[in-house]
């Protein structure tokens, strides 16, 4: 079995380091698992680099990665391969488009993804689109006429030991919130840091994150977030609200608009940003009345923000509860954008979807409401 590789010319001027490194990590540990992954004798592979004067001008622009040449039964069926450099559904969703293009202009092609991982929805796409993949875990789908290979499960045993920065932990959303509502500008780095309040440094990290992930072009020193409909793809796929301390509470004699009253009537020392903001089916009802409840879920700063509710004489409970105040995972950027909604303070119509999308009571449809009425045209998303 040999293998020679090297990044085409295209793509050695078109991608920073970051990115090549990623994906010549991605290929030579390939190359090192191939036997584990097609472990049948009579597999013979060759991966090789593309030969530039074979390609006309055009096509030249649109090469892919890599050659991979396999042989079943003295039969050799050329592949064409593209590496998947992050699993951001952004990224996924680049390598499809480039691959359906490349069997567009030359139909009679075979075309393979190749990736750390590929999870059963990625999989599953790639089957009803008819492309080919190999991941490092050991997926393996091959639907050709000469030949079929599906081994397939949903386990990442190799995953990216890279250090990198989420761009949806707590400090980082900051820039993807800002990115999100305002998707038609671009940005300076540090007119975006400036803008919510953040070091130039660190902003600069995470934007050279986003790069990676395809969620943002980059030209002249300026971004700009693209792919908005992915990005909140993979936000929701990367959010939990388990990830909040719930503190349980019951208001004796109060249903949710009893206590949705009391609360409009408090007074706050900041009336203009109080230490709260309502979410889930409460915060949702608001924006957008769709689905009955009988828990009012209240975001706090902190456990003494509660003291602020005495008014609506809390007992603290195990089970029973009608209110649940959540200290959040998201300790700052919960409370960003959020929204002034009959006399009541409601987290921004993005963190609702956040977490209502994977709660279990009726979340999942509050969350596409949410999303048609007003996420889809805020993102200027088809």
């Amino acid at each position: 079995m040999l293998f020679v590789f090297k990044l085409l010319p295209k793509w050695t001027t078109a991608l920073n380091k970051a990115t090549m490194s990623i994906e010549n990590d991605i290929f030579h540990e390939f190359n090192l698992k191939s036997r584990d992954i097609l472990p049948d004798p009579k597999f013979k592979i060759l991966i090789e680099k593309w030969n530039p004067s074979e390609i006309s001008k055009h096509a030249k622009f649109h090469l892919p990665h890599f050659k991979l040449i396999i042989e079943y039964h003295k039969k050799e069926m050329e592949f064409f391969g593209e590496i998947m450099n992050s699993d951001s559904s952004a990224s996924f969703k680049f390598n499809i488009e480039k691959i359906l293009f490349l069997k567009k202009e030359k139909p009679s092609g075979k075309y393979l993804i190749l990736a750390r991982f590929i999870n059963l929805n990625k999989q599953k796409e790639c089957k009803q689109k008819g492309i080919n993949f190999i991941d490092l875990s050991g997926n393996v789908y091959i639907a050709e006429k000469e030949i079929y290979i599906e081994k397939l499960q949903n386990k990442n045993i190799s995953p990216d030991n890279r250090k990198n920065r989420s761009p949806f932990s707590d400090k980082a959303s900051f820039l993807i919130r800002k990115l999100l509502y305002d998707n038609q500008k671009s940005w300076g780095i540090r007119e975006l840091a400036n803008s919510i309040g953040l070091d130039a440094g660190f902003v600069s990290r995470i934007v050279r994150e986003l790069e990676k992930r395809n969620y943002i072009i980059k030209k002249d020193s300026q971004i700009k977030l693209i792919n908005s409909d992915q990005v909140l793809k993979d936000w929701v796929e990367n959010y939990s609200p388990v990830n909040n301390s719930e503190l349980k509470y019951f208001s004796p004699g109060k249903n949710v608009k009893n206590i949705l009253e009391g609360i409009s009537k408090i007074s706050f020392e900041n009336a203009n940003n109080p230490d709260y903001a309502l979410s889930f089916q409460s915060g949702a009802n608001l924006v957008y009345n769709y689905s009955s409840y009988d828990v009012v879920h209240i975001y706090v700063r902190n456990v003494e923000s509660i003291d602020k509710f005495k008014e609506l004489n809390l007992i603290k409970v195990d089970k029973g509860e009608n209110i649940i105040f959540m200290l959040p995972y998201y300790k700052n950027s919960v409370f960003f954008d959020k929204q002034f909604i009959k006399w009541l303070w409601v987290v921004s119509d993005l963190q609702l979807y956040l977490d209502l999308y994977n709660y279990p009571l009726r979340g999942r449809e509050q969350a596409e409401k949410i999303y048609e009425v007003k996420l889809k045209k805020l993102l200027n998303i088809q």
